[in-house]
C-alpha cells in the first residue's frame, strides 16, 4: 500500500501542475480543481487512517499537526462539492499552506535525524514508518498532498473568461 500511496502522492502534484498549465497556456476550463482538490484531501484523510487505525503505526506530534490541517479540509471541500456552494478560496489555501509548512519540517527531521524536543522519545517524529524509493515518507506524501491542494484551490480561484 504505502508504494500505492506514494505513487499517488505524485500523481497529485504533477496532475495539480499539468491541469494548472492547461487552464492558463492552453484554455482549458477549471472546473475540475475543486473535484480534485476534494479528492485528494479525502485520499490524504484515508491514508493517514489507513496508517494508524490498520497498520498501526502511532502518529508522532507532527504528523498530529499534520492532520490537524488535512481533516478539515477533507471536510470542508467534500462539504462544499455536495452542497454546491462555493467557499472563500482562502480558508482551504491557508489551511494547505500551513499543512506544507508542517510537512516539510517534519520531513526535514526524518531527513537529517535530527530529534526535535517537543517529539516523544517513544515516538520520535524524526522515525521513518515507511519510506519509498530513498525519498518518500509519510511526512513527504501529506506534503504532496497539501501542495496539490493548494493549487487546485488557488486555480479554482482563478476566474476563466471564454472569448
Amino acid at each position: 500500500m504505502s508504494i500505492i500511496f506514494a505513487w499517488l502522492a505524485v500523481i497529485a502534484v504533477v496532475g495539480s501542475l499539468g491541469l494548472t498549465i492547461g487552464v492558463l497556456a492552453r484554455g482549458w476550463s477549471n472546473r475540475w480543481a475543486q473535484p480534485l482538490s476534494a479528492l485528494v484531501a479525502t485520499v490524504s484523510t484515508a491514508g493517514s487512517l489507513y496508517y494508524s487505525e490498520v497498520v498501526g503505526f502511532e502518529p508522532c506530534r507532527y504528523c498530529w499537526f499534520q492532520r490537524i490541517a488535512m481533516y478539515p479540509l477533507a471536510f470542508m471541500l467534500v462539504l462544499e462539492l455536495i452542497s454546491r456552494r462555493s467557499l472563500p478560496r482562502i480558508q482551504p489555501i491557508a489551511l494547505a499552506v500551513a499543512g506544507a509548512g508542517i510537512s516539510a519540517y517534519h520531513f526535514r527531521l526524518q531527513i537529517l535525524g535530527e530529534t526535535s524536543t517537543s517529539c516523544a522519545v517513544d515516538n520520535p517524529c524524526s522515525a521513518k514508518w515507511i519510506e519509498v524509493a530513498g525519498l518518500m515518507t509519510l511526512p513527504s506524501m501529506a506534503g504532496c498532498g497539501f501542495i496539490a491542494i493548494a493549487i487546485l484551490n488557488l486555480l479554482a480561484a482563478r476566474r476563466v473568461e471564454f472569448y
